[in-house]
């Protein structure tokens, strides 16, 4: 995906990768923020693991929105 990103914008390589890098660690705080009290509240994994379908679930469409997905 990143090759992708940077072959779109190849005068801003550099600027892609750091908000690309960025936007990755934010997911992933926000990912434990949401997933800890989830992972408290309820039984086993059932939490965690809706939390992460919801969110592949939502990044597929928003992939397949952008145009992203096709041949």
């Amino acid at each position: 995906m990143m090759t992708v990103l940077q072959a779109r914008a190849s005068d801003a390589r550099g600027t892609v990768s750091a908000l690309s890098n960025a936007a990755m660690y934010a997911g992933t705080t926000l990912g434990a923020a949401l997933a800890g009290p989830l992972l408290a509240a309820l039984p086993g994994f059932t939490g965690p693991a809706a939390l992460a379908i919801a969110a592949y679930l939502v990044s597929l469409t928003v992939y397949a929105a952008a145009g992203a997905l096709s041949t």
